[in-house]
Formats: C-alpha cells, sequence, structure tokens
C-alpha cells in the first residue's frame, strides 16, 4: 500500500533512523567481515580410496570416509555416478546418526562401466544439525579400463621457434 503522504513517510524513515541510532554503539561493536568469503558448505571432510584402474566390466569398491568438525543430528550421504558409470548394490541415500566431532564414518560403495574412460563419482553429504541442513559436493574420479589422460593443448610458437605469451588485451580510446 502506497503511502499518500510525504509527511507519513519522513515520520516512518525518522523513526526506522532513531531505532538504528538508539543501537548504534552495540552496531558498531560488531566485526565487520566480507559480504562472502567463500562458498558456504556443510563441515565436512572426505578422503576416498579407489583402485588406479578399474578393469572394464568389473564392479570394484570406493571407500569413502567422512568425518564431520562439528557434533550433528544426522549426515546424509547421496551417491551421484556420472554417465556410464553404474552403481552396485549400494543404499541410497545412506543416514548416519548421531554424528560425532571428528568421528571418521566409513561407506564403500561398488562401481563399474561397460567401456574405458575417466568417470565420476559424485558424493552429496548433507550434516542435519539443530533443526538446519547443510551440505557439500564431493567428486571422486575413477579410472575404467585404459583411460587415456588428455594432454594439454601444445604451445603455440612464432617463426623463430618461440613461445607465444598470451597477455591480456589492452585498449585505448583515440580522441
Amino acid at each position: 500500500m502506497p503511502l499518500r503522504h510525504p509527511s507519513a513517510a519522513a515520520l516512518i524513515a525518522c523513526w526506522l533512523l532513531a531505532g538504528c541510532a538508539a543501537h548504534g554503539d552495540a552496531l558498531a561493536a560488531i566485526p565487520a567481515r566480507a559480504a562472502h568469503a567463500g562458498k558456504p558448505a556443510a563441515p565436512v571432510t572426505l578422503h576416498s580410496s579407489v583402485a588406479h584402474s578399474i578393469p572394464v566390466g568389473t564392479p570394484s569398491p570406493v571407500q569413502v570416509e567422512l568425518s564431520a568438525t562439528i557434533d550433528a543430528d544426522s549426515l546424509g550421504i547421496v551417491w551421484v555416478p556420472s554417465a556410464g558409470l553404474v552403481l552396485g548394490k549400494a543404499d541410497v541415500p545412506v543416514t548416519i546418526t548421531k554424528v560425532e566431532k571428528n568421528k571418521v564414518y566409513k561407506n564403500t560403495v561398488s562401481v563399474s562401466a561397460a567401456g574405458d574412460g575417466e568417470y565420476f563419482l559424485g558424493v552429496i553429504a548433507t550434516l542435519h544439525s539443530a533443526g538446519s541442513a547443510q551440505t557439500r559436493a564431493f567428486s571422486i574420479r575413477v579410472n575404467i579400463g585404459s583411460a587415456v589422460a588428455k594432454a594439454k593443448p601444445a604451445l603455440q610458437r612464432d617463426a623463430q621457434g618461440n613461445p607465444i605469451e598470451s597477455m591480456p588485451a589492452q585498449e585505448t580510446v583515440s580522441k
């Protein structure tokens, strides 16, 4: 509903400013922080163990060790395989209750693929604590068969054979 009288708007603005001024010392005592120091995520760490190369079509275990840096009500784990990667029998999602700070929780899932290649197993960990949930995603590389590492592109060279170094563009405006 729009205000029809400018004086009413002025009164409301003065009232809001007076309220802020009354608590100015308390607000000044709060240290300033960056608006977004990084992506907020669940306080969870992950370590994984997988064979260097898995034979094509052969199920192989991927062991995951998760730990939380706080006590929590529960920790949910969801496995997300990339296209072509097949999960073996796994409880999806996995729920661990009464999570203790810094305790390591181990979980294993079996993976396989029908063809050679580099695949990824996504792990989504959701920590539930005091009625709120925080989520963090991890990615584990899984090599199946004779996966070939992707070569870096060759450096461009000038006529003398020296590498060409890309520089940021500089723009000038003529008047």
